[in-house]
């Protein structure tokens, strides 16, 4: 049986012109925030470790939420929810909801 050569699906860049833009903008988004975050300087290390104690329960539960969360992380809760027949993510859920609550009622 005689089959043609593979011919490559796309030759040109994997990126068009708009997503080069996009992540360029992302980018130097990226540089403007260190840089304008960096040019505060916490005056203590209370300032440097509870951010002057300013910070809303937005941010307080989203760094809860994103620390607390990894790949093996959610692939443990997968497997854990196989094996029991449970899904598990939902403990990571609402202890941040819980945290965050928490925040907004004091």
């Amino acid at each position: 049986m005689n089959l043609p050569p593979l011919q490559p699906l796309n030759t040109g860049s994997v990126f068009n012109g708009l997503e080069w833009l996009v992540i360029v903008l992302f980018l130097l988004g990226m540089v403007v925030v260190v840089w304008a975050s960096t040019r505060k300087k916490a005056q203590s290390g209370a300032d440097h470790f509870l951010s002057g104690r300013q910070a809303g329960w937005l941010q307080i539960g989203t760094s809860i939420y994103s620390s607390n969360i990894g790949s093996e992380h959610l692939v443990g809760l997968a497997g854990a929810g196989f094996a029991s027949g449970m899904a598990m993510a939902h403990w990571e859920i609402q202890g941040t909801t819980g945290t965050s609550s928490t925040e907004l009622s004091s």
